[in-house]
């Protein structure tokens, strides 16, 4: 508009849409560097203002940032590079997120990430007929969120992963795995079988009818029947297609396909099926592998059951060395005040005393050397065998019958039998039992992503 031809004093109607003013904080807010380190520690997690339909945005940030591989890499090149709000990438915006989180105790407002990702991702932009934002799919925010970060942290030094296991960037060194995918024709017996490597970054559970737990759901995909043109004739063939994986990631995802698209209602409506998930047990993916990787894990787990009965025979024996120790003691005594009167029977205790040395320095030596190997495990954080075993690290819920609206919640593991619960603005604190009525199967929030972490070997 021309400004020359509006007139002093007039009038003028701003369009736009009606967003409320943030109210104050009810408490004031508690930076963490002003705790004691005592408390410091302990201080609740900030939580995340909904600017309006984005739990999808904070639930998932909040599971990204109890990664602290991920973390630690946002925070580096947040730290690295500074620029201003308007030629801030996504990477460093979110970089800068987890940095306010972490310097405050209170709720933190991600105006500056939700606008890079509005600018780089318009789909998010979008707004009901009232002018509302519109609620979205939290997988759908997770993916294009990871392509982002893949595209720019490439830096992978820091990580503790080994030398073959750092790939170019840093989410494939932590998300990443391998398929190998199997097609054999099931109508042609001269039909060429083919093997092909496939990258993935999550596993999907598929709901059927039948299934109840999160590996069957996996499982489902990791078989089905394809239709394609044969080699060997001029029409369609059907071919078996079989997946297993060759290369475990270090953080296992798997996100539930809850949602399907209903013409009719032209909606996308939710499946609420229980899904049973380990929660306090380990997710095991051995069902999941290649032959060749089953035998690794294997072998892991074998040299595993064989260590702990080394150590347990090591203890006995030690046990037993420092029960046969007091003997020995005992009988010195006894035969000290015999050799005043009897020299011979001297000849006998340093005998003992030499047979029993030896049984402690060899039984010493043994629980050092489990002890050294326990302390080596710890320090190469990244374990150099596969165990199969994952742990759950963090959860994405939905409540609601529709993917179009509902309500997201976020949870991450801090402990042993303890998470954070993570509802927008509002954390609590709950326990495994809690995270168990995740499942589905009813009106309360169900699983639609799980962030698992490998266990070390």
């Amino acid at each position: 508009a021309d400004l020359k031809k509006f007139k002093k004093n007039q009038k003028l109607m701003v369009m736009g849409s009606a967003i409320s003013i943030q109210a104050a904080p009810s408490k004031p807010i508690v930076f963490r560097e002003d705790l004691p380190d005592s408390e410091r520690e302990d201080a609740t997690p900030s939580g995340l203002t909904n600017l309006g339909n984005t739990c999808y945005m904070n639930s998932t940030v909040q599971c990204l940032h109890s990664i602290p591989e991920l973390e630690q890499s946002l925070l580096s090149l947040s730290q690295e590079s500074r620029p201003s709000f308007d030629r801030m990438t996504l990477p460093q915006s979110l970089g800068k997120l987890f940095a306010d989180m972490n310097a405050t105790t209170g709720a933190v407002a991600p105006f500056v990430f939700w606008t890079v990702l509005k600018q780089d991702f318009p789909q998010f932009d979008e707004r009901g007929d009232n002018g509302q934002y519109k609620q979205q799919d939290a997988d759908e925010f997770y993916t294009s969120v990871m392509q982002r970060l893949r595209d720019e942290l490439k830096d992978t030094q820091h990580l503790n992963l080994s030398d073959e296991e750092k790939s170019e960037d840093v989410i494939s060194s932590l998300f990443n795995g391998q398929i190998e995918s199997t097609l054999k024709c099931v109508d042609n017996d001269e039909e060429p079988s083919s093997t092909k490597i496939e990258t993935f970054d999550r596993l999907k559970c598929h709901i059927g009818n039948k299934t109840d737990h999160v590996s069957q759901g996996i499982m489902e995909g990791f078989s089905e029947i394809i239709t394609k043109k044969g080699t060997t004739v001029d029409h369609d063939l059907n071919f078996q297609k079989t997946d297993r994986i060759i290369k475990l990631p270090e953080y296992l995802t798997v996100q539930f396909v809850r949602f399907y698209f209903k013409t009719e209602k032209k909606l996308k409506n939710k499946i609420m099926r229980k899904i049973v998930f380990p929660v306090d047990q380990k997710l095991d993916a051995y069902e999941f592998c290649s032959e060749e990787l089953r035998n690794r894990i294997g072998q892991t787990r074998k040299q595993k059951l064989d260590d702990e009965d080394r150590a347990r025979e090591a203890r006995q024996a030690k046990s037993a060395s420092e029960s046969a120790t007091d003997s020995s003691e005992k009988a010195k005594d006894d035969e000290s005040s015999a050799m005043k009167t009897d020299d011979a029977s001297a000849v006998a205790t340093p005998e003992v005393d030499s047979v029993t040395t030896n049984v402690e320095q060899s039984t010493d030596k043994m629980v050092d050397d489990d002890v050294k190997t326990d302390a080596m495990d710890v320090e190469t954080s990244k374990p150099k065998s596969e165990t199969g075993y994952y742990q759950l690290t963090s959860v994405v819920t939905h409540q609601g019958p529709y993917a179009d609206g509902g309500h997201y919640i976020g949870w991450a593991r801090k402990g042993p039998n303890e998470w954070i619960q993570f509802d927008d603005a509002k954390v609590s604190h709950c326990d495994d039992n809690e995270i168990k009525k995740l499942f589905g199967g009813g009106e309360w929030h169900s699983a639609y992503m799980c962030i698992y972490k490998k266990v070390a070997a």
